[in-house]
């Protein structure tokens, strides 16, 4: 999101979750195969994903997540936030190459965020892993971020 000439721009194909230690940016560039006959393939996101912190900056461009799985990840997210749950939760898909635990803490609104990246470009290790904190308030954001890219991206195969 950036100002023009006083216009708050929102990035509209993206979803940022802002932490103690970094922000986590995702990025849907497109459907990996669009025209596929197959319903399978055609389901499957190009995703960049971005994360930026004061001792590591990983990228990772390649196919991530099923559209199906974007909404998974946006309605458990949402659901997990509006639960009494004292249990975490933890986000998982068909290519591990994002994997996201979210944990309530002692104080009222604090979250522990795991983020795992995995994937070639991300590291040399081939392996990213950071611990961080979230408030409830940035992890709504996050979810209904992801909302909007679900609807963008929806499955096709339905």
């Amino acid at each position: 999101m950036w100002l023009i000439k006083g216009y708050l721009h929102i990035q509209m194909n993206e979803a940022k979750l802002l932490t103690n230690r970094g922000c986590l940016k995702l990025m849907v560039l497109s459907y990996e195969f669009p025209e596929s006959s197959e319903d399978y393939d055609r389901d499957w996101l190009v995703l960049q994903i971005k994360w930026s912190g004061s001792l590591a900056e990983v990228e990772l461009t390649q196919p991530c997540l099923l559209a199906g799985e974007l909404e998974y990840w946006a309605n458990g997210l949402t659901a997990y936030l509006e639960s009494n749950s004292q249990m975490g939760v933890k986000f998982e898909f068909i290519e591990p190459n994002i994997q996201m635990a979210v944990d309530k803490k002692g104080c009222l609104g604090c979250y522990a965020v795991n983020i795992d990246i995995y994937g070639e470009p991300a590291m040399i290790a081939e392996h990213f892993h950071v611990e961080a904190e979230a408030d409830q308030s940035e992890l709504r954001a996050f979810a209904q971020s992801l909302h909007r890219l679900s609807e963008d991206y929806h499955a096709k195969s339905q």
